[in-house]
């Protein structure tokens, strides 16, 4: 729909280039890593890692943790994975990992950084996208689609476990509904402004919207059989709520942007 030169692939990878317009910095509350129900099974508070890296070598001992991090957990689970196993396959001592890190939460905190790092870019150019009246919805939630799928394609193995497993700290979670609502009311503002936007309630609309497109999303990227045609996914994901923001109107005879001839 829209961008047809946008081919998506079992990784998620798209080939169309930025336009070139200016983009608003990324939104704070552009991603959730974890069920929001998980943060009830802990008390623990986020810890930050115990100190940056400023020397190459150190830069490079701490990306060994945090890669040893993402391969055990991604492969043994996070219960199973002990700092003792951090250190042995990042290939440094036990005291090198409390030295950046004084536990597995400040690993996983950071980890969970580097996710929002990644989404952050991509929901931010989905609302300047949907902010240009000039730019039809479809192709805003196509673009949308394909990015997302590319950036939870990344380490797949470890968000899924880290969503499914692991209990986000109390705080963390905190934090990310209160930037998640931010968000919906930023899309919820948008969506009032914009003319072929009908829909009754649009703050209900932009939770609709969240909740949806995320739910579609890790399904293709974490359960999704390997028979999955991610395209014609996206396409009628995109079909779905783009006939729903535009007031329930069939878009049946729109021809999508990655759709195929029968």
């Amino acid at each position: 729909m829209g961008t047809g030169s946008q081919r998506v692939g079992r990784t998620g990878s798209t080939s169309s280039g930025h336009r070139g317009r200016a983009r608003r910095p990324a939104p704070t509350g552009a991603a959730r890593l974890l069920p929001t129900g998980a943060a009830e099974q802990t008390k623990t508070t986020p810890t930050p890692p115990r100190k940056e890296p400023r020397q190459e070598r150190a830069r490079q001992t701490m990306e060994a943790i945090l890669e040893a991090t993402t391969e055990l957990v991604a492969r043994d689970g996070w219960a199973k994975t002990t700092t003792n196993h951090i250190a042995r396959r990042a290939g440094v001592s036990i005291g090198s990992v409390y030295q950046y890190f004084p536990n597995k939460t400040a690993i996983l905190v950071r980890l969970f950084e580097r996710h929002v790092a990644l989404v952050q870019p991509v929901v931010a150019r989905f609302l300047d996208d949907l902010q240009d009246h000039g730019c039809p919805v479809e192709r805003s939630l196509r673009d949308l689609f394909v990015r997302l799928v590319a950036a939870h394609s990344v380490h797949p193995g470890l968000n899924r476990v880290l969503e499914e497993e692991v209990p986000r700290p109390r705080a963390l979670e905190r934090q990310g509904r209160q930037r998640g609502q931010a968000l919906v009311e930023e899309v919820a503002q948008i969506l009032r402004a914009r003319p072929d936007v009908r829909v009754r309630q649009p703050l209900v609309a932009a939770r609709v919207l969240e909740q949806t497109a995320e739910g579609l999303i890790r399904w293709m990227v974490h359960s999704a059989p390997e028979s999955l045609d991610r395209e014609a996914f996206i396409d009628e994901s995109v079909r779905m709520l783009s006939a729903y923001l535009h007031g329930g109107e069939s878009l049946a005879s729109t021809p999508s942007a990655g759709s195929r001839p029968g």
